[in-house]
C-alpha cells in the first residue's frame, strides 16, 4: 500500500516571517502600553489665602469662607475649605494658635484624612476629634516661637479633594494654614493607538492563524499518511 503523503508543506521561511510578525506586533503593542504610563508625581504650593487658582500641572482649586478682613484665617465656628479639581495628597502647616483670657485655649479643628507630622511644643492634638489646640497658660502666648506663633505639621493620609480648617474655641484669636503643598499623580492623556500599532496587531493576529493551519496541515497529513499506510 502506497504511503505517499498528498501535503504541500509551507516554507521554513515563511513560518519564520510569520513568527517575526508576532514579535513584531507584540513589541510594538508593549510600546503602545509605555506610552500611556502615568508620569512621576508633582509636588506645588497653593496659596491657601486665594479663592482660586490652578497649579503649573492643571491643578485648580477654589477657595470659601473665613474672616472677612483676613480671609484665610478662621476663629469661632468660622471654616475655610479649598476644594481640588481632582485628588491630592497634602502636607501644611498649623499656625497662631495661642492662650488669651477667655475661658479655654485657642483651638482650631482640620477635615478627615489629615494625619500629624510634627506637634509643635506649645500645641496639643487629638486625632480622634482632629482638634489642635495651645496647651500654654491662659492669657499667653507660645514661648520661644516669632509673634506668639506656633507650628505644627500635618499631612493626608490619602488624596483628597478638600482641605478644611475650623476655629473652636478660640475668642477672637485667629489660626490658619500655612505653607500648603499639594501632590498630585500627573498623568498624560492616554494616546490614540497610531496606525502602526494597529497593523501590527492585525499582522500579529495573521501570523498565529498561520502558525494554527500549518499545525492542523500536518495533523490532516499524519492523519492520511496512517491511513493509507
Amino acid at each position: 500500500m502506497s504511503n505517499t503523503s498528498h501535503e504541500i508543506k509551507p516554507g521554513r521561511a515563511q513560518l519564520r516571517s510569520r513568527l517575526a510578525a508576532v514579535g513584531l506586533g507584540a513589541s510594538l503593542l508593549l510600546g503602545a502600553g509605555a506610552l500611556t504610563a502615568s508620569a512621576a508625581p508633582v509636588t506645588e504650593p497653593v496659596n491657601w489665602a486665594s479663592n482660586s487658582g490652578t497649579t503649573a500641572s492643571g491643578v485648580s482649586w477654589t477657595g470659601r469662607g473665613g474672616l472677612p478682613a483676613n480671609g484665610n484665617n478662621v476663629r469661632d465656628d468660622v471654616t475655610r475649605t479649598l476644594t481640588f479639581s481632582e485628588p491630592v495628597t497634602a502636607t501644611f502647616d498649623v499656625h497662631n494658635l495661642n492662650g488669651w483670657d477667655g475661658a479655654s485655649r485657642e483651638c482650631a479643628q482640620l477635615s478627615p484624612d489629615v494625619v500629624l507630622v510634627r506637634l509643635d511644643p506649645d500645641n496639643t492634638w487629638n486625632p480622634s476629634t482632629r482638634q489642635i489646640c495651645f496647651r500654654g497658660p491662659q492669657g499667653s502666648s507660645a514661648d520661644g516661637n516669632t509673634n506668639g506663633n506656633t507650628i505644627s505639621s500635618f499631612r493626608t493620609s490619602q488624596p483628597v479633594t478638600q482641605i478644611a480648617i475650623t476655629g473652636t474655641s478660640g475668642g477672637n484669636r485667629q489660626s490658619t494654614i500655612r505653607d500648603l503643598y499639594i501632590t498630585s499623580d500627573d498623568t498624560p492623556p492616554v494616546p490614540a493607538v497610531a496606525p502602526a500599532f494597529g497593523i501590527a496587531g492585525l499582522l500579529a493576529t495573521g501570523a498565529l492563524a498561520g502558525v494554527r493551519r500549518m499545525r492542523g496541515a500536518k495533523r490532516e497529513t499524519a492523519e492520511v499518511t496512517t491511513t493509507q499506510a
